[in-house]
């Protein structure tokens, strides 16, 4: 099974920057930290969610690459790269697929 985002999703996606203060617990790490976030779309379907965390140890960055599918898109890469399809659904779990599903996925043999 193989899943990716559809254009639903990337239409819904919205270029932004901001800055939070984690005092604990928080996703990056357990410490308090600072997180930089800048999200971007770019051609062809492409969005960038990149992550910058500073904490008292360290700073790092994190990039988060995306791209989304139609599924005649998903359906026309994945058989030029010699993979039958043999089901699409909205979501893993199985779901019925619909242009509204915010991905798609797919059962795949090579």
């Amino acid at each position: 099974m193989f899943d990716a985002f559809s254009l639903n999703e990337f239409n819904a996606f919205q270029e932004k920057q901001i800055w939070e203060v984690q005092e604990r617990n928080g996703f990056w790490r357990e410490d308090g930290y600072v997180e930089l976030k800048r999200c971007c779309k770019y051609p062809q379907h492409v969005t960038l969610e990149q992550y910058i965390i500073i904490s008292k140890a360290e700073a790092s960055s994190y990039y988060l690459w995306n791209t989304f599918y139609d599924k005649e898109t998903l359906l026309k890469e994945v058989k030029e790269c010699g993979f039958n399809t043999y089901g699409i659904y909205g979501d893993v779990s199985g779901a019925t697929w619909n242009i509204k599903s915010p991905t798609i996925a797919v059962i795949l043999e090579k």
